[in-house]
């Protein structure tokens, strides 16, 4: 019963179906906006089950060529002892993603996914060695959800483009937090922007981004006024989360558990997507 449990518990790990669920809900969002009325048409289905096998390969592939670094993380040690086998799975869910989004999806949604899987092929083997190519290529995966769900369709809907530059920049900034809470499992293999600029003017980096999430989200509230004012509630508290996110940069407070109310932050604006959606039924 151990074993099974540890098995188990590795595999959770390393396939991180909670985020793949998320991702897959958060392109299925911005589909329902980007593509006429209907609730569940095959693209829009469609553009979810692609995420969630985006971002399960993208994590098979990296936990099996980035071994070294989660077998030092002992605040959340994941030891691989068959990298090989993670790899092959995660490819196989990159291909499966490429696939549908092939048959189902407009060619510029299998563009992103093709490019998605290259650059997390790129970013294990090559890019996640240095700051400079590390965050800006995590922060671009991360928001391909949102890029997916809006080519799906016609982009309907206004206030996508501003959650696309809200969504990159809130993950750049989550990016480098997690790469100041991660310095000692970097150390000697990456080069990260907290040792290339020491904490503090990291963090302030992070905060400049968190920021300008904040500026890229403003303009949505004259959409919201017109289309849904009952999704002023969880977008203004996004608004507030992201704003105590900066604060605490700025000032060094509470700065590991900045990821999680990035992540919560997050989740606030997709219920206001939601609502958004609602509102045109």
């Amino acid at each position: 019963m151990e074993a099974f449990m540890s098995s188990l518990t590795f595999w959770i790990k390393v396939t991180r179906p909670i985020q793949c669920i998320i991702a897959g809900c958060a392109a299925w969002l911005i589909a329902l906006l980007s593509n006429g009325p209907l609730w569940a048409t095959p693209p829009k289905i469609s553009a979810g089950v692609i995420m969630f096998f985006c971002v399960m390969g993208s994590s098979l592939y990296h936990y099996g060529l980035a071994k070294k670094i989660y077998a030092r993380k002992y605040w959340d040690l994941v030891e691989v002892d068959r990298p090989v086998l993670l790899v092959m799975l995660g490819s196989a869910a990159f291909l499966t993603a490429i696939v549908l989004a092939l048959y189902y999806l407009p060619t510029s949604c299998a563009f992103i996914v093709i490019l998605d899987a290259l650059a997390i092929i790129a970013y294990s083997r090559k890019l996640s060695a240095h700051w400079t190519t590390k965050n800006l290529t995590i922060a671009f995966v991360c928001t391909t959800p949102v890029l997916v769900g809006w080519f799906s369709g016609h982009r309907l809907h206004p206030v996508v483009p501003y959650l696309i530059g809200a969504t990159f920049f809130g993950y750049l900034a989550r990016e480098i937090i997690k790469d100041y809470t991660d310095l000692k499992a970097n150390e000697g293999i990456r080069v990260t922007l907290p040792m290339w600029l020491g904490v503090e003017n990291a963090l302030r980096v992070a905060a400049g981004c968190v920021t300008v999430c904040i500026l890229c989200l403003m303009p949505v509230f004259s959409i919201i006024r017109q289309d849904a004012p009952l999704a002023y509630i969880p977008f203004t508290l996004a608004i507030a989360i992201f704003c105590i996110t900066t604060l605490s940069l700025i000032k060094f407070e509470r700065v590991r558990r900045m990821p999680s109310y990035i992540t919560i932050g997050n989740a606030c604006l997709m219920a206001a997507t939601f609502i958004l959606r609602l509102a045109r039924t």
